[in-house]
């Protein structure tokens, strides 16, 4: 599973990330390198175990955790995606850097069987969000109370 350390922002990450540790799956989080998101396995140490303030001052990796290469995950790997704003049909907001968007389109090259879950606040699940051509859509939107099925193949064209 590739997850990412929430902010105040976003809804709190930290039990699926130590779900995932338990069930054994490898877990990543992202830590920004310039204009590229790479991800790092992290221990089951806890969610902030390792974990130092980065770019934005968003908690990531310490750039010696191991890197994980996007050719290796295993398949239908489960990554947690945070948004300003999600809609519906899976459109996504981001947060303005464009790592995800970058990241998410190197993903979808090398594992075109991962599955992408918006992860937000129910005040962040908006009628439209506008895309652009490189804007990969979510599989699934997740708020407290409500989860949409957004696209049914994953990794798919929008």
């Amino acid at each position: 599973m590739l997850g990412f350390a929430a902010t105040g922002r976003e809804p709190a990450t930290a039990p699926a990330l130590s779900a995932a540790h338990e069930a054994k799956l490898v877990v990543g989080l992202p830590r920004v390198a310039g204009d590229l998101l790479h991800f790092h396995r992290v221990a089951p140490a806890g969610a902030s175990a390792g974990l130092q303030p980065g770019y934005r001052g968003v908690a990531e990796p310490a750039a010696a955790a191991p890197l994980l290469d996007f050719d290796c995950l295993p398949p239908a790997t489960v990554v947690l995606v945070p948004g300003a704003a999600f809609d519906r049909s899976g459109g996504r907001l981001g947060w303005g850097g464009g790592h995800y968007d970058r990241a998410l389109a190197a993903l979808s090259r090398s594992c075109a069987t991962a599955f992408l879950v918006g992860v937000c606040f129910a005040e962040q699940l908006i009628d439209l969000v506008p895309r652009a051509g490189h804007d990969l859509p979510v599989d699934l939107v997740i708020a407290e109370r409500t989860v949409v099925v957004a696209r049914r193949s994953p990794m798919s064209a929008p």
